[in-house]
């Protein structure tokens, strides 16, 4: 009898793989590995209640995966598909099931080792020697047990106090979350147990899934209403990990135990009392993760290839570079593709690709050099006059921030508008924190809809520039007729997804376009998104990247 397991997957590290023939052989089971399109196929061989045992022990060992899309397993008649030659994984990687398992085991010789051996790629040196130092007492591992240590770890922070701790993403000082306000977005909080996340944050269960992957990476998330209400932390998002290395989760077992629910991680570091081993560290993983389970990957995460990282760099443009790689990632270079890059970091830009004609330019986001031309081009007609002079006198200081702003060393993006907006609302006086809080507020709004904000080009052609004059106009007017902040915030997303869906219209109709890729950092903001992936698919099929981080 053959059960085929069917992993659906576009990753090239092979971390999959390497688990699926660790475990194989920790029950000495036979079995084939073949490929087909972006699936892994991984049959075994046995009799049903072998295979029903196996399938049972495969659903507690193999960690789950942003990586991997879908699951399914059937019985086939034979193995089929592609073989390769499956690349040994050389990541370090945060820990799986069956270490877990370990290190809990009162009867393991790996109870509570933070040393040991991963199941799936590389780590730490096994003889390693934890110390833990407090004013004038040193303890170590060659002399206490491991437990005893984290136990007097855990109490230390439970007392109120902070240590210094090596951990697998570098060394931080780590204090147990109290009742002391919190202003400061360095901070990344962790709960002593999943469970808990939802007492601090609203999240989703495609975002609890993704916290919980053996990636364990950082989201980004809203506070709930009834924590916000304790007036602890005050800012209206955090970022939140589970414990990403053994040592953490051990430690957060302990500070469970205590009572302790969150703990609160800075890079500032007070060197009073340390946590500390030979050690390597990787760079944590940052993402955002979408309503379909589409994940994003912020930063150039260690899942990246090499050769993704450093292919198509003769390309100047970012926006181009950026496009190019996941054109490449995503094999597309045979379609007809819009390519829609929204960077906080360099200038947006529409363009297009197809084998024929190669990339064109279609859609420039370019700033006049400061804010005052702005004004003076809606100046120009009667109505703007008007509206210049009732929004200057109901919204004065707004207005002078707004006049005041200088583009020139801004790039020409909608994150710099959307900052340009931001000061209008009075929600700053610079770009960047302007744009941050405008997208903030998108993301929090409640409702279904928001008025339709001018998104246009400065003519009918499919190349053109954005018109900032009619948007900057209607975003006045609709602050003059007393629209709420959030309403407006949400309004130029919404707006935005309109925008781009009737521009995909065209290009469908004029450049017979089938595909769709986005990227840049703007698509960050799970809002921004969504509201333009909605839109799009309805012609298109879009495509993010996959290993590649959003933006370089």
């Amino acid at each position: 009898m053959i059960l085929l397991f069917e992993f659906k997957t576009g990753a090239s590290h092979a971390v999959l793989e390497n688990f699926l023939i660790n475990i194989s052989n920790e029950f000495n089971v036979e079995y084939f590995l073949r490929y087909e399109d972006k699936r892994v196929l991984f049959f075994i061989l046995g009799d049903e209640e072998f295979l029903l045992d196996f399938s049972n022990k495969l659903s507690i060992y193999l960690p789950t995966s942003i990586f991997i899309d879908s699951f399914s397993a059937r019985v086939v008649d034979e193995v089929f598909g592609e073989e390769r030659e499956i690349k040994k994984c050389n990541l370090f990687l945060p820990f799986s099931p069956k270490m877990v398992e370990e290190v809990l085991n009162e009867h393991s010789v790996h109870y509570y080792n933070p040393f040991i051996k991963p199941s799936v790629g590389v780590g730490l040196k096994k003889d390693n020697e934890l110390i833990f130092k407090d004013k004038n007492l040193t303890i170590t591992s060659k002399t206490s047990s491991f437990k005893e240590i984290f136990e007097k770890v855990a109490k230390k922070l439970f007392s109120g106090e902070g240590v210094d701790i090596l951990t697998a993403t570098g060394k931080f000082h780590v204090t147990a979350l109290g009742d002391e306000k919190i202003k400061d977005g360095k901070y990344i909080f962790m709960p002593c147990d999943l469970s808990l996340v939802e007492k601090m944050c609203v999240i989703k269960s495609y975002q609890s899934e993704a916290l919980a992957s053996l990636e364990k990476p950082i989201l980004r998330l809203p506070i709930n209403s009834i924590f916000a209400q304790k007036n602890i932390i005050l800012d209206r998002f955090v970022h939140i990990k589970l414990a990403d290395d053994i040592l953490l989760l051990l430690l957060t077992k302990e500070l469970f135990k205590l009572g302790v629910e969150f703990i609160k991680i800075s890079p500032n570091l007070k060197q009073k009392s340390t946590l500390e081993y030979e050690g390597v560290t990787r760079e944590p993983l940052y993402l955002t993760v979408l309503e379909n389970s589409t994940h994003l990957i912020l930063n150039n995460s260690i899942y990246t290839p090499k050769e993704s990282k450093e292919s198509l760099s003769a390309f100047k443009e970012p926006s181009i570079r950026q496009s190019a790689r996941v054109l490449k990632e995503q094999n597309l270079f045979n379609k007809n593709v819009v390519l829609l890059y929204f960077s906080k970091k360099h200038s947006d830009e529409i363009a297009f690709y197809s084998e024929d004609k190669g990339f064109v330019d279609l859609v420039k986001f370019n700033l006049p050099k400061d804010a005052s031309s702005i004004v003076e081009a809606i100046e120009k007609s009667k109505t703007g006059k008007r509206l210049i002079e009732n929004f200057s006198n109901k919204f004065s200081e707004n207005f002078n921030n707004f006049k005041n702003l200088n583009f020139e060393n801004h790039p020409n993006s909608l994150f710099t508008i959307f900052g340009a907006v931001g000061v209008l609302f009075g929600l700053g006086k610079n770009i960047e924190i302007g744009a941050n809080l405008v997208l903030d507020k998108a993301f929090v709004f409640g409702g279904l809809k928001g008025p339709s904000i001018d998104f246009k080009l400065n003519d009918e052609s499919l190349r053109g520039e954005f018109n900032t004059t009619r948007f900057f106009k209607s975003i006045m007017s609709y602050l003059l007729a007393g629209a709420d902040l959030e309403t407006l915030s949400f309004a130029l997303i919404d707006s935005l997804g309109f925008f781009i869906s009737n521009f995909l219209d065209r290009t469908k109709d004029e450049l017979n376009s089938t595909n769709l890729i986005i990227s840049g950092s703007l698509f960050e903001n799970e809002r921004v998104s969504e509201v333009i992936i909605r839109q799009a698919k309805v012609r298109h099929q879009v495509s993010t990247a996959y290993e590649l981080p959003l933006d370089e």
